[in-house]
C-alpha cells in the first residue's frame, strides 16, 4: 500500500499541524505490520485529508489541536496527582486517631 505526498491545501494548516515537519518528500510504503503504527496511521490520514475540502480540513484541524490540547491537560493532571500522593503535606491524615468508635453511638441501625 503506498500513501502519497500530500498535496499543500493550506499551508498554514500543514504548519499547525507540523505536517511539514514530518519526512513526506516522497512517496511513503507503508509495511505490513506498520499500517497500524503511528506514522502509518498519520500518512493514512494525511492521504485521506487531500481528498477533503479546505473547510473540512480546516475543522479536522481544529479538532486535532483540541485533542492535543486534551492530552497535554490529561498529562499536567497525572503529573499534579503524581506528586500530591508522594509528598507529605497531607500525612497528618492517615495519622489521625479515631475520636469516635461503636461505643459512643445511639442507635445502630
Amino acid at each position: 500500500m503506498a500513501f502519497t505526498t500530500p498535496i499543500s491545501l493550506c499551508p498554514a494548516i500543514n504548519s499547525r499541524l507540523g505536517w511539514n515537519q514530518l519526512n513526506l518528500k516522497k512517496p511513503y510504503i507503508a509495511e505490513k505490520d506498520e499500517l497500524m503504527s503511528k506514522k502509518g496511521l498519520i500518512h493514512k490520514t494525511i492521504e485521506t485529508l487531500e481528498k477533503l475540502p479546505e473547510d473540512s480540513i480546516q475543522e479536522i484541524a481544529d479538532f486535532a489541536e483540541f485533542m492535543l490540547k486534551k492530552n497535554e491537560e490529561q498529562i499536567l493532571q497525572k503529573g499534579i496527582e503524581t506528586m500530591v500522593s508522594e509528598s507529605d503535606s497531607f500525612a497528618f491524615l492517615q495519622d489521625e486517631e479515631d475520636l469516635y468508635n461503636e461505643d459512643d453511638l445511639k442507635e445502630k441501625y
